[in-house]
């Protein structure tokens, strides 16, 4: 029988335990609601064009870390899991913090970028914050 701890409470039909342990993995490995996350996704008709974008955007992620105290964490940057939807290729960064302001300053910071570098001329870019969904 499986013993992961969703299982076992289920089974047991202790939903308390699994709140308990569920919200420990969470405090854990720094995710919502005891930290922040910040879902970058970068769609363009071109491949190589979303993949230019969004190495773009990590560079200067790991470049620009001078103003928060604590440096975010970058997560994974590369293919969504569908990679491809009607010929939009798909590329995703996350991006971990505990503070919600500086998660939203990213935000900021990103989209100011978008608006000055011709590199993302074609290129769509969608932000969510503390997300619900794969990616």
């Amino acid at each position: 029988q499986p013993d992961h701890y969703a299982i076992t409470a289920v089974r047991n039909q202790s939903y308390e335990t699994f709140y308990e342990q569920e919200y420990t993995y969470r405090e854990l490995m720094h995710y919502p609601p005891c930290s922040h996350l910040l879902v970058i996704l970068i769609m363009s008709r071109g491949e190589e064009q979303a993949i230019r974008a969004s190495r773009h955007i990590v560079e200067a992620l790991q470049k620009d870390r001078s103003p928060y105290p604590d440096a975010p964490v970058i997560l994974n940057p590369g293919k969504a899991s569908v990679s491809k939807i009607k010929d939009i290729y798909r590329q995703v960064i996350f991006v971990k913090h505990e503070d919600e302001e500086i998660i939203k300053d990213i935000r900021v910071q990103i989209e100011e970028m978008l608006q000055e570098e011709p590199l993302f001329s074609g290129v769509t870019v969608q932000f969510d914050y503390d997300p619900m969904n794969r990616y």
